[in-house]
């Protein structure tokens, strides 16, 4: 990667020994290196101003897309910075493209260089394990964006973008992860004790890792049965009820100020990661990820009969088809709902009432 810009004007930056004018006028973004100088910066931002203002963009437009990756990687990156909770994703997709990309210019990388770039990710090895296609899928949707922000920041010629038309790999569907009460008890009881009111407060409140270890005591209304999320995976806070086992665990808890979940040297639990891989294992249960526990709230809360609306509000997705990744129902569960077309047939009574509008209120005074 090419060295960071520094701000040391209004609309002028410098990298390395070089200047560069970069501003925005009509919702495009525009830069353009000067020289060696900062007086020469001044005096060529003005003219483009003026060049602005009168309408003569010609000049400038043939500078605009003289933007290599690397360079349009670094407003990238500095956009996920800004606007991305978790801007370590897209860092990693720009670290890989910018090997094959990295020089060249942006209006002239085509859809076959990505489908390189594809190629290539797909016969790289990750400890041991090449890369999945669901990976190589988050990667092009970042470079994607990359393209649809260059566009906008009049980096390229309007419209371009050939990651658009590249397929990308299918999304793979998720599994659907099962805990049985028996299964829970072993797990729970092979968790030391430190970590084991966070697995049981998992399970049964369906919180995610970052919002449990975020959890202070002044969120928390025992009395009423709720605890009061700020800090959330959307953004927006959340209250979240809790059942009498959730708040079980709270109660066993000692109450001090500051985090609810907190170790042996009071200090906030960060990471569980190897404690919970030695419980699974103990407990048999290899395949399970501490993330698993959130799918299993809402599979068992779908099992009883609630709504998957409702089970979107309490785990806080946004969409209802994050929803249904989550609160999956058991081919026994199904078999027991399509099971209940047979009381028609077994109660012909119950089948003709079904079928029977209610008498209208004139036949029921003429029948008295």
């Amino acid at each position: 990667m090419s060295k960071p810009f520094k701000r040391v004007d209004r609309n002028i930056y410098k990298r390395g020994d070089s200047f560069y004018i970069i501003f925005r006028h009509g919702g495009k973004f525009h830069r353009e290196s000067v020289g060696h100088t900062l007086t020469a910066a001044r005096k060529l931002l003005a003219k483009r101003k003026s060049e602005f203002n009168e309408g003569n963009l010609g000049a400038l437009r043939k500078r605009e897309t003289r933007v290599t990756f690397n360079e349009a990687a670094e407003q990238f990156l500095e956009y996920c910075k800004q606007n991305l909770k978790d801007p370590t994703r897209p860092a990693y997709t720009i670290a890989h493209a910018s090997k094959l990309l990295g020089e060249r210019y942006l209006k002239d990388i085509t859809s076959w260089d990505i489908e390189m770039y594809k190629k290539m990710r797909r016969n790289t090895k990750r400890n041991g394990k090449q890369v999945s296609p669901t990976t190589v899928r988050k990667e092009l949707l970042h470079l994607n964006r990359l393209y649809v922000l260059a566009d906008e920041w009049g980096m390229v010629p309007s419209g371009y973008n050939p990651v658009r038309s590249v397929k990308k790999p299918p999304e793979r569907k998720g599994r659907v992860p099962e805990l049985s009460l028996e299964e829970e008890a072993r797990l729970l009881e092979a968790c030391s004790p430190g970590i084991r009111p966070i697995v049981k407060f998992a399970i049964y409140s369906g919180c995610r890792r970052g919002e449990i270890f975020g959890l202070t005591w002044d969120r928390v209304d025992m009395e009423r049965g709720f605890i009061y999320l700020d800090k959330t995976k959307s953004g927006e806070p959340r209250v979240v009820p809790l059942c009498e086992t959730a708040l079980d665990v709270l109660r066993g808890l000692s109450h001090h100020d500051g985090f609810v979940f907190q170790n042996e040297k009071g200090e906030p639990y960060r990471c569980i990661r190897a404690s919970f891989n030695r419980a699974k294992k103990k407990a048999g249960l290899d395949r399970l990820v501490f993330h698993d526990l959130r799918h299993v709230f809402a599979s068992r809360l779908r099992q009883l009969g609630v709504s998957l609306d409702d089970i979107g509000e309490m785990i806080g997705d946004k969409t209802l088809r994050m929803t249904m990744r989550y609160a999956h129902l058991r081919p026994e569960d199904t078999k027991g709902l399509v099971g209940l077309l047979d009381n028609l047939n077994v109660k012909p009574k119950l089948h003709r009432k079904l079928h029977t509008l209610p008498p209208t209120k004139e036949a029921a005074s003429a029948s008295a």
